[in-house]
């Protein structure tokens, strides 16, 4: 039998989930990349959500406000190799924002990587049943982003399991210029490129994205009503990477240019 987030449902290993979280805060923190703690070899994804939440719960505890939701594995590629079938899921805090075109240090983060992303800015929350209409309905704007992730483990590859505890990589965002829903081009087929250094470094499209981002928005719902959440107005949702992501290094200079919509842009420095 499987749970609607792909769980086998399965006894609970009675992990410590807010110890689980303090060990990776304390990662994201100092910068110091932490070896995956043994429990996490024995946790379910499920699990690997409460992890997530008594993260997010530390980080607010100390002042963060919240900003919306970030998804992960949106690609069938991606999938394949982590061995899910579905997408992974994370929050987005205020104070992760970077203002498109500014800079941003690279000793803030352990392993940075930047990929581009649609971004969508909600102006209701998203019902897990609604069709593409009431979806469009809820959205105040959509914009090109880039997403900057960073993981607080040590170099190897990473389970589904563990990139859920540790907020799916979420580290910073950058959100472009922002578009009103009827004035941007078809989200299902908008060509996208990852430059940097003004070289063009990987393309995709929209569509790579769950087929069409309008998924994104659809998954995330139906994820947050299993958990009982729900999205708000004034979030902001990434829609998954476009592209491969790839590491950013001092000095490097990423722009995210998705056709007919525009560009966001970062500098390491």
């Amino acid at each position: 039998m499987l749970l609607a987030s792909g769980d086998p449902v399965m006894n609970s290993t009675l992990i410590d989930s807010p110890a689980l979280a303090t060990e990776l805060d304390h990662a994201r923190r100092t910068r110091r990349a932490m070896a995956p703690a043994p429990d996490l070899a024995a946790i379910s994804l499920r699990e690997a959500y409460d992890v997530q939440d008594a993260l997010v719960a530390r980080r607010e505890s100390m002042g963060a406000l919240r900003s919306g939701w970030k998804l992960g594995l949106t690609s069938r590629i991606k999938q394949r190799s982590m061995g899910v079938g579905h997408p992974l899921f994370g929050r987005l805090f205020a104070d992760d924002a970077v203002t498109s075109s500014r800079g941003v240090l690279t000793a803030a983060f352990i392993a940075p990587r930047a990929e581009p992303e649609l971004a969508f800015g909600l102006s209701g929350p998203l019902d897990p049943g609604a069709d593409v209409e009431l979806l469009m309905a809820a959205i105040a704007w959509v914009a090109p982003a880039l997403e900057i992730t960073d993981s607080r483990y040590v170099q190897g590859k990473r389970t589904a399991v563990e990139l859920v505890a540790d907020n799916s990589s979420s580290a910073a965002y950058v959100i472009g210029g922002k578009v009103r829903l009827d004035a941007a081009p078809r989200l299902d087929a908008i060509g996208t490129q990852l430059i940097r250094n003004g070289s063009v470094i990987s393309a995709g499209t929209t569509a790579d994205v769950l087929g069409d981002p309008f998924n994104a928005l659809r998954r995330l719902a139906e994820h947050l009503a299993e958990r009982g959440l729900q999205t708000a107005d004034g979030d902001v949702v990434l829609s998954g990477a476009i592209t491969d992501a790839f590491p950013a290094t001092p000095g490097d200079r990423f722009v995210a240019r998705l056709r007919g919509l525009g560009t966001a842009t970062v500098q390491f420095v």
